[in-house]
Parts: C-alpha cells; sequence; structure tokens
C-alpha cells in the first residue's frame, strides 16, 4: 500500500504534540512495508495557484509554476490512500493545506462527465486514491464547523471521482482514533 500525507498543521504547541504522534504512526507503517510519501507542507516551497489553467491547456498535466508541488503530484499519481492532515482555523482548514489542495487540478482534465448525477471533470489519470482526513480542533470549534468540512471533504472526494474513506477529528486533548492503521 502506498500512503501520501499532506501534513498541513501549523507550527503550535498544541499540534507539535499531535504531528509527533502523526509522524510515528506513518514509521509504523514504513515497518510494515508500505510505502509514505509525507509532505510537511510548512517547510515546503509552494505558491498559490494562478488559475492560469497552462495545466489544463498548454502542458498538460504540469503546473506553470515549479515549487516543490511538483513533488505532491507524482505523489498522488501512485499514491492509493491520500490523508489530509490539518488544524482548524477560522472555521476551516489551514490555508497552507487549501492552497496546496488547490494546487492538484492538474491531476484532472478540462473536460466535464457526468458522474453521480452531477458533472465533474475526467481524473488525468487511472489511479484515484482513496481519501481521509485528520483535523485537530480545540475548544472553540463548533460542530457545524467540522459538519462544514466534512461535507467539503465529502465533496472533494467526490470531484476525485473517489470516496472519503475516513474523517476523523482530533481534539486538543488527543483522540483515541487518530491511528492510521485502519486504512
Amino acid at each position: 500500500m502506498r500512503v501520501c500525507v499532506l501534513n498541513g498543521l501549523d507550527q503550535e504547541d498544541l499540534t507539535m504534540a499531535q504531528e509527533t504522534k502523526l509522524e510515528q504512526e506513518l514509521e509504523l507503517l514504513n515497518q510494515k512495508g508500505d510505502t509514505v510519501d509525507y509532505f510537511k507542507l510548512r517547510e515546503k516551497r509552494i505558491a498559490d495557484c494562478l488559475g492560469c489553467w497552462d495545466c489544463w491547456l498548454k502542458t498538460p498535466g504540469k503546473c506553470r509554476i515549479k515549487d516543490e508541488q511538483e513533488d505532491i503530484l507524482k505523489s498522488f499519481v501512485k499514491t492509493d490512500h491520500l490523508v489530509f492532515v490539518a488544524n482548524v482555523r477560522l472555521g476551516f482548514v489551514t490555508a497552507t493545506l487549501k492552497k496546496t489542495m488547490d494546487r492538484l487540478i492538474p491531476n484532472f482534465l478540462p473536460y466535464i462527465r457526468v458522474y453521480q448525477n452531477e458533472s465533474h471533470h475526467y481524473p488525468r489519470y487511472q489511479n484515484t486514491p482513496l481519501l481521509h482526513t485528520r483535523l485537530i480542533v480545540d475548544h472553540t470549534v463548533e460542530k457545524d464547523e467540522v459538519d462544514l468540512i466534512e461535507d467539503y471533504f465529502k465533496r472533494v472526494a467526490l470531484n476525485f471521482g473517489s470516496e472519503l474513506k475516513s474523517f476523523r477529528i482530533l481534539d486538543e486533548k488527543g483522540a483515541p482514533d487518530y491511528e492510521l492503521a485502519d486504512m
């Protein structure tokens, strides 16, 4: 099994402890023989999407921006499971994770298909990974915010032609269901 983890956690005491736990779990997957592509996004140089559509029209499947997002795009094509990790800020995932997700668009074609009775883009590649989310929330995050984020990730999965396999919430004290072993 191949796993790609997009770690969009920001650098705070709350999330650093959870990041350590995440990295321990990823090491266990490695020891089990799984391949893990781990991207700590706050340490990567990733620009915002320009919305230029070059990745669809001029250089199909390749973004015109040359930065560390290229490694993530390559991993996306080969992975079986794509895990989004972030803390919730102002009612949504971190900007670091969101801009990285926006830049996944080269993995899709500009053509539209009807998928599950809705219009969606065709995937560019045959493999579309199962999606997982691990969100860290503090006491200020309301249930309706979490519900909105879950709906968003369900829509992302639908747009990817995939499914949201797991949606886990980790509170500031630590949740028992944060383990990735259930993939």
